[in-house]
């Protein structure tokens, strides 16, 4: 995730990337905040990082989350559609999935 801040922010400080890494653990839910992605910095955003003992249908992942207003939803597919482009840039493998277009 280190690498994903780095290149969506490269004015971020070594302090909040510590910081963010220290604030995302494996199977429960985190907070990403600081970044910059352009011209807009994201003042908070859930974050989940996922394994095979997870509670989700997938078996492993990334799930970016929130949705108390249009504007989360917003700067949640923003941090998405990032982190989707940073994948192909460094041609990892993924299936990006919205479990409300899934009709889940």
């Amino acid at each position: 995730m280190a690498d994903f801040f780095r290149w969506t922010d490269p004015q971020i400080r070594p302090e909040l990337i510590r910081a963010l890494l220290r604030d995302v653990h494996w199977n429960e839910e985190g907070i990403i905040y600081g970044v910059k992605f352009g011209d807009e910095e994201l003042s908070s955003l859930k974050m989940y990082l996922f394994d095979l003992d997870s509670q989700f249908a997938y078996k492993s992942g990334v799930m970016f989350r929130d949705h108390y207003s249009a504007e989360d939803v917003r700067r949640t597919f923003m941090v998405a559609d990032a982190f989707e482009k940073f994948l192909k840039r460094c041609l990892v493998e993924y299936e990006r999935t919205n479990p409300l277009r899934a009709g889940r």
